[in-house]
């Protein structure tokens, strides 16, 4: 009786637990069916008219262009002409890809390159480290579902033109293999960038984000705690009450919300806490299935196999006693019959 009173009462916790989950999963979900597009296409307009338009200003005045690949940024390992060349040629041709979700992660790739090379032979400012990071993450992870890319998908793995089967299993195999490294550089990197505020401590805000730091770092409560981070941006933002600047803020709010509503990665201690509660309570609050209270208590229907199957074979030996009593005593009318029957056979 303690043992099924202990187990009932397990699995009313596992229910209330696996409740919880699921309002939060489903409040997730809906952010990332919902929300996560619309930031990823923002993203993605946002740097691509930003080189875009530097292009199109490159154009307009060809020899400002040379002039500036001469003087201003020269590459050490490029002639002018070269250079500006194919400086035009990827701020007009990329970002129109970008913008569009087509082949996002090849386009993303010129655009990465160019940003270091301006961070390091030109000018170093944080807003190209921004750019560098955002770009590298869309040739891991590719673009949103407001893309092209998601639009053609089914269409071009189920056609036969070359490349097209081997070039998704390399993007898989990327998103796959890369991914979490890549989401772990970007929570320790942007950590790190939030922590250093606080060496100053002058604002409310500073404080904030570097008690958030070590959170995002670890990958603990990160959608959480990237989620509060936000909005003390944008709060301390619109009270005029930091001294951050609006590129810094930007861009740390598209990296906190990328964290938001892709969460943390595998790599993270999120991910072992899940499984860890995984553990302890197997099925109801982690598989998605909530078990039925009436069947919770006498353990059938439960997620343990072993148990399920300990109780099925109890159910059938205390029936088939059970249907073997009445005719014993000959009480009951199915065995009365076969009773009579044996009778009639007897005489």
């Amino acid at each position: 009786m303690l043992t099924a009173t202990a187990t009932a009462r397990r699995q009313r916790r596992a229910n209330a637990i696996n409740r919880t989950v699921k309002r939060v999963e489903d409040v997730v979900r809906l952010a990332e069916i919902t929300v996560n597009p619309l930031l990823d296409l923002a993203i993605r307009l946002w740097l691509a008219q930003i080189f875009w338009v530097s292009g199109i200003l490159k154009l307009a005045n060809w020899d400002n262009a040379i002039a500036l690949a001469t003087y201003e940024y020269p590459v050490s390992w490029l002639d002018p002409v070269t250079a500006a060349t194919l400086g035009a040629a990827t701020e007009i041709l990329c970002p129109i890809l970008l913008a569009l979700g087509l082949a996002t992660r090849l386009a993303a790739i010129p655009l990465l390159i160019l940003s270091l090379v301006i961070q390091f032979e030109y000018r170093q400012l944080n807003e190209h480290l921004y750019w560098a990071a955002l770009f590298g993450w869309y040739v891991v992870m590719g673009a949103g579902p407001i893309s092209m890319d998601r639009l053609l998908a089914p269409g071009l793995n189920a056609s036969a033109l070359p490349l097209v089967r081997p070039l998704s299993r390399l993007y898989a195999g990327l998103t796959r293999y890369f991914g979490p490294i890549y989401q772990l550089f970007i929570r320790v990197w942007l950590a790190t960038l939030l922590f250093a505020p606080i060496l100053a401590g002058r604002w409310l805000l500073d404080w904030i984000l570097g008690f958030a730091s070590p959170f995002l770092a670890l990958g603990l409560a990160t959608r959480l705690v990237a989620l509060l981070a936000v909005l003390g941006l944008l709060g301390m933002g619109l009270m005029g009450m930091d001294e951050l600047q609006g590129v810094d803020r930007l861009y740390w709010s598209f990296f906190l919300g990328l964290l938001v509503l892709r969460g943390p990665g595998p790599i993270s201690l999120d991910r072992l806490l899940q499984q860890q509660l995984g553990r302890l309570f197997p099925g109801p609050a982690w598989s998605g299935r909530r078990i039925p209270s009436g069947r919770s208590r006498t353990g059938a229907g439960s997620a343990d196999p072993v148990r399920a199957a300990a109780v099925a074979r109890f159910s059938r030996k205390a029936g088939d006693r059970f249907r073997a009593f009445p005719a014993r005593t000959g009480c009951g009318g199915a065995d009365r019959q076969s009773g009579g029957a044996g009778g009639r056979r007897g005489r």
